[in-house]
């Protein structure tokens, strides 16, 4: 319970984000200026694209709590249905 309130979704949102960084790899391959690793730090390695997909992710869900419970709700109402056809 500690560890969901420090650190949000953001486990979620870097398995979606290295989910989508794979994807991409297999589609352009690992010398495209999108995929190509950049050392931040010693042991952490980002991409373009992974920069891009936070960015979006973000900005998506960002819109959905500013946008409050109404919205939240109409948002989850049309994901709800899509998720229980895919599980």
């Amino acid at each position: 319970m500690i560890c969901s309130f420090a650190t949000g979704n953001a486990i979620q949102s870097f398995t979606l984000s290295d989910h989508i960084y794979s994807e991409a790899v297999q589609i352009l391959c690992t010398g495209h200026m999108l995929t190509i690793k950049h050392s931040v730090f010693s042991g952490f390695d980002l991409s373009i694209q992974q920069i891009l997909n936070g960015i979006v992710i973000s900005a998506l869900v960002g819109l959905v709590i500013i946008g409050g419970i109404r919205r939240i709700g109409r948002v989850t109402g049309y994901l709800s249905p899509i998720m229980a056809v895919f599980i």
